[in-house]
């Protein structure tokens, strides 16, 4: 399999792109796979242009230094000008077509290098490789183009992270011997920053993002949860949305602290539950006797509560009455806050009937929003 690179920052970026991939199907013969376009800042020197990349894939039985040679004249056929200036630097450029790779082959000569020798770098590059053939294997460190991805995502996330916040983020998050997040390894990134890049890699295969989750460090786990969220908002396809939503239950023990719960599970989890009415998905979590899909179902009931729906939210709330864990105590307390903004005679009426009987802590967030009177009431009733 032949992967090619096709960029283009000035004119009409889309349509030259575009153009390009029909001239290489029709010079060669083929019909080519094509990658979600890319758009990404310029690589390799400062520009206000922005570049768009497109990646195709195809067989071919021409050889790889007679394919660069194609790809040159058809680069040359519809923009002639030069991609380095005077000095040998990058310059804007109407079109730019790249031979990534071709198969496991390996060249080093004066003409061509395969695999292209800054491929591992470039995000524009490996995520349409990773979107059409996330198994390629790069034949000189032996690892799948979707790792690859994943190293690249996790290095653009440690070059944003400040040291410094290691040590707050890891008692904030209780990290220490015997605490819900003991162990959890942080390298010091704030969420904004965090979901920022995390957008960047929305069509990343699911390979790639469970790469992201099933690393130690917290902050690209989030990433990729982050990552499920915006592929999750984006997909039309209802079956593409179902494998989301598996891949994300499949994978819920990795959202193993509560930030990675509660800013990913009710905008996948949770909209998929209001979109189909599988009310199911949240009765197992529940069930589950795990502490991290437990805190998810509840959490994921902040969508159907949006929603106007405030049946599961009332119906896990009292699930949870006995529930030992304060992280789940917390949770609960919260949603019923929210289901109390939108129907104050649904939390109230739960209040009435099981106050007396509700962890305190959720209870004192139960009532939060409530006048003052009536707080106290509640609180009176433990």
């Amino acid at each position: 399999m032949v992967h090619i690179n096709i960029g283009s920052n000035l004119g009409d970026r889309r349509k030259i792109v575009a153009k390009a991939a029909a001239m290489i199907e029709e010079r060669l013969g083929i019909k080519a796979r094509r990658a979600p376009l890319v758009e990404t800042p310029a690589w390799g020197f400062e520009s206000a242009n922005k570049f768009l990349n497109l990646g195709i894939a195809f067989e071919t039985g021409i050889d790889p230094v007679s394919l660069l040679r194609v790809l040159g004249e058809i680069e040359r056929s519809i923009d002639p000008s030069p991609h380095r200036d005077a000095s040998g630097g990058y310059i804007d450029r109407a079109i730019d077509i790249d031979l990534i790779a071709a198969g496991g082959t390996v060249i080093e000569s004066a003409e061509l290098t395969l695999p292209h020798p800054r491929m591992r770098d470039r995000r524009f590059v490996l995520l349409p490789m990773a979107a059409l053939e996330p198994s390629w294997i790069d034949p000189l460190s032996g690892k799948s183009v979707a790792v690859l991805l994943a190293e690249e995502w996790k290095g653009r996330l440690l070059d944003a992270a400040n040291p410094d916040k290691r040590a707050v983020l890891s008692r904030f998050f209780k990290t220490g011997p015997g605490e819900y997040g003991e162990g959890d390894v942080f390298i010091g990134l704030t969420v904004p920053e965090n979901r920022a890049i995390a957008r960047d890699y929305y069509t990343a295969p699911l390979e790639t993002v469970a790469c992201m989750l099933r690393s130690p460090e917290h902050e690209y786990r989030l990433s990729g949860f982050l990552a499920l969220v915006a592929r999750y908002k984006k997909l039309r396809d209802p079956e593409e949305r179902r494998r989301t939503v598996d891949f994300y239950l499949d994978n819920a023990e990795r959202a193993n602290n509560w930030d990675l719960v509660d800013l990913s599970c009710y905008e996948i989890v949770g909209a998929h539950v209001v979109a189909t009415g599988e009310t199911d998905i949240l009765d197992g979590l529940s069930d589950s006797g795990n502490l991290w899909r437990e805190r998810i179902a509840i959490v994921s009931t902040m969508a159907m509560v949006r929603a106007g729906d405030m049946s599961m939210t009332l119906k896990l709330a009292e699930k949870y009455l006995t529930h030992p864990h304060q992280l789940i105590h917390k949770a609960t307390g919260w949603l019923l806050r929210e289901a109390g903004k939108r129907d104050i005679g649904a939390l109230t009426g739960f209040l009435d009937r099981h106050a007396a009987e509700m962890p305190r802590t959720a209870l004192r967030y139960a009532v939060e929003k409530l006048p003052e009177e009536r707080r106290h009431h509640y609180m009176k009733l433990k």
